[in-house]
């Protein structure tokens, strides 16, 4: 696994995840199942790539510097992202509603088709123990 997904915060409102990346990782082509996202690249330079629906057409490559904000509103867009750095990396991730599944894109034998994906958090505190 190219990264470690820690939930930081989960209501019916929002969902707040810390991502751990490996050096010089990269997420699938994925869409994030019509909910808002915003990333904040906490201490490395990366590359987020806009794609159609489908995954198939590039539409935009943007380079993003440390410590920069990327947004993802469009419903009918995909993208994957690509830590530069040769040492592990966080990203903070603010989604307007959890996030239990997505679609990939897939590439199998120079055809692009989109399946689902299940999303688990690999931590997720126990809120409970820090109230008591």
């Amino acid at each position: 696994m190219p990264y470690t997904r820690l939930c930081l915060y989960e209501d019916t409102g929002f969902e707040l995840i810390l991502i751990c990346w490996k050096s010089l990782s990269k997420t699938a082509v994925h869409n994030h199942n019509e909910q808002n996202c915003w990333v904040i690249f906490l201490d490395s330079d990366f590359e987020e790539v806009i794609y159609s629906q489908e995954g198939k057409e590039t539409h935009e490559v943007k380079k993003i510097d440390k410590g920069g904000i990327s947004y993802m509103k469009d419903k009918d867009k995909c993208h994957s992202t690509h830590n530069f750095s040769d040492v592990p990396v966080m990203t903070l991730h603010l989604y307007n509603a959890p996030t239990k599944s997505c679609e990939i894109v897939s590439h199998k034998d120079n055809n692009y088709c989109l399946g689902w994906a299940d999303l688990k958090y690999d931590v997720k505190p126990d809120y409970e123990m820090c109230t008591s």
